[in-house]
């Protein structure tokens, strides 16, 4: 039996796990990269005209793709800079991922790698 670390839920299968990121409520989907490598997308979980989006219409990407670099299959590398300013915090705040304590240093930036609880 696994055991799940306190806080976090067991999510149903078939059911998207939401988050909040930039006052936007997004569904999580878990997606492959075309040379290999998990994709988290973040879509409009509904409609809201408020905020002029529909439901299922793209907010964010979450994860970058850094080829070369060995990551376990439940891992991710997120995209937490510029227009994703703050998407690890609303991530890890959602027990979407866990932090691995690791990083990569790629170009000009350092981004952080998460395992997936999806």
């Amino acid at each position: 039996m696994k055991i799940l670390p306190a806080g976090l839920k067991k999510i149903a299968i078939g059911i998207s796990p939401i988050v909040t990121f930039h006052g936007y409520t997004c569904e999580v989907l878990k997606k492959n990269y075309s040379g290999g490598g998990v994709a988290l997308q973040l879509v409009a979980a509904s409609d809201d005209l408020e905020k002029g989006v529909s439901k299922g219409e793209p907010i964010a990407v979450a994860t970058i793709n850094i080829p070369g670099i060995d990551l376990a299959p439940d891992e991710v590398v997120i995209k937490s800079y510029s227009e994703n300013e703050g998407m690890w915090d609303a991530l890890i705040n959602s027990n979407i991922i866990l932090d691995t304590g690791t990083a990569i240093r790629t170009n000009f930036i350092t981004a952080r790698i998460g395992k997936l609880m999806i």
